[in-house]
């Protein structure tokens, strides 16, 4: 770790101490995006990374038992949570027992730090649509100094992150086929790219919100300059998918009936190609020299090779061929591969079931929203689900891109939350008016009542 990076951690750990809750995820996102994950503490031969340790740091302020009888997580343990332990838990299991070794075990132990302290620590932090907006925010932030670095690097061929934080490590951009490709913080292009185009669905729907028109602008800009200075196609394809759904908006009411055409589309497809449905990722290509082929030929091997991994995973996948850009098969550049081979059959049902959830609980919680703006911010999640989808497809999450798709996940509790609390008022709107003449109205017949019997007078004959 160098010293600008052990400042950084340190500041970033006081921050997280000292802020108020609803401020702490702004310390948080900002080092987790900003610092090359490879900063790290070497202790009798443990890895601790930066990010681990300010991760530990915030669960022991935001989760530890409290005083307070406030749930720690918006609406509570949800199943999209328990769906989430279930995942994580059996992938680390599948892992340890295939390998057989102390270091799987330390290395799982790491994997489980990461993924469970990184989702539950933001499910404690965004808790309502204020602290949402002000995620999307701190990303435009984080977005427009990615952006500025990645146009340097672009020129300069320097990595500004890695020269500054990670001196030792490599710094200089990529080039294919005579185009550089720019990486900023993150470990490989596409997953910078990935990072940029999932965003632009979130920048979008902070377009829509009041006062919050420029950032959206400059978060927009610099979605975009990350992902045209990755160069990738998978980026690419996420944002034109995200936005592509966040298009069907006016159309949300026929959604079952395009959820179904969809299926009948893949159908037909699957039905009229020669090769199988998943070489349509071979004719991606946005960019030009675009390794879509390899994908497609990675996941055919993998269905061809269903009895290597099916129980707890295979070390064997290179055994599996070499693709023709000469891409070894170890390379699992695609996140349903990559949950099946390190984790078993079992692993990536729960992670497809992951996925459907997520969806299933944006979907009823829009049908139940009676405000339009909730309506729109449940679409937008569900967007940005689907950028990842495609995403999914050309890379698989290996750095701190994986905890923007914890961020995706625990915002769609939040919101289920917002809902039912604005559900409450509405009913509270409604019925107090309602209850309080008819009591005001009965006090009064009975004040008139006790009047003219102690006066001799009619309440309506009374002088004034």
């Amino acid at each position: 770790m160098t010293p600008l990076g052990l400042a950084l951690l340190v500041t970033a750990v006081a921050l997280v101490f000292v802020v108020p809750r609803k401020w702490a995820i702004v310390p948080l996102l900002a080092f987790e995006f900003l610092t090359p994950i490879a900063q790290q503490l070497n202790v009798g031969g443990l890895h601790f990374f930066a990010l681990r340790i300010l991760i530990l740091c915030g669960c022991v302020r935001f989760l530890l038992p409290s005083s307070s009888t406030r749930s720690v997580f918006a609406g509570g343990f949800s199943g999209i949570d328990k769906v989430f332990l279930a995942w994580s838990l059996c992938r680390a299991t599948a892992f340890m027992l295939l390998y057989h070794e102390g270091g799987a075990v330390a290395k799982q132990c790491g994997f489980l730090w990461d993924t469970l302290g990184g989702y539950f620590l933001v499910r404690c932090l965004i808790r309502d649509v204020d602290d949402i907006r002000r995620v999307a925010e701190t990303f435009v932030v984080i977005a427009a100094i990615m952006a500025s670095f990645m146009v340097y690097e672009h020129y300069k061929m320097t990595d500004v992150f890695y020269t500054l934080l990670a001196p030792q490590a490599d710094i200089g951009a990529q080039i294919r086929l005579g185009k550089i490709r720019c990486r900023g913080p993150f470990e490989q292009e596409i997953v910078a790219s990935v990072f940029g185009g999932t965003l632009v669905p979130f920048f979008l729907w902070l377009w829509t919100r009041p006062k919050a028109k420029i950032a959206a602008a400059l978060g927009l800009v610099s979605a975009a300059l990350i992902v045209l200075t990755a160069h990738s196609s998978t980026g690419i394809g996420a944002a034109a998918f995200g936005v592509g759904t966040l298009c069907l908006w006016p159309y949300r009411e026929h959604l079952r009936r395009m959820q179904w055409g969809f299926v009948a589309l893949i159908v037909a497809l699957a039905l009229k190609m020669k090769a199988p449905i998943w070489y349509l990722i071979a004719r991606v290509d946005f960019v030009g020299g675009s390794t879509g082929w390899d994908r497609a030929f990675l996941i055919d091997q993998c269905v061809k090779h269903f009895s290597s991994w099916w129980l707890i995973g295979t070390a064997d996948s290179a055994s599996w061929g070499v693709s023709q850009n000469a891409m070894f098969l170890w390379d699992l550049c695609n996140q349903y591969v990559a949950e099946a081979v390190q984790g078993g059959l079992l692993t990536l049902i729960l992670f497809l079931i992951l996925i459907v959830q997520s969806f299933r609980r944006v979907g009823a919680t829009r049908i139940k929203a009676r405000n339009r703006t909730d309506q729109w911010l449940l679409w937008t999640i569900g967007c940005i689900l689907c950028a990842h989808i495609a995403g999914f497809f050309g890379i698989s999450y290996f750095d701190q891109i994986r905890n923007w798709w914890f961020v995706t996940l625990a915002m769609i509790p939040a919101v289920s939350m917002a809902v039912q609390v604005s559900a409450v008022k509405r009913r509270k709107a409604v019925s107090t008016p309602d209850l309080i003449p008819a009591f005001q109205v009965a006090h009064s017949i009975e004040s008139d009542a006790v009047g003219a019997r102690s006066t001799g007078f009619s309440g309506l004959n009374r002088p004034f």
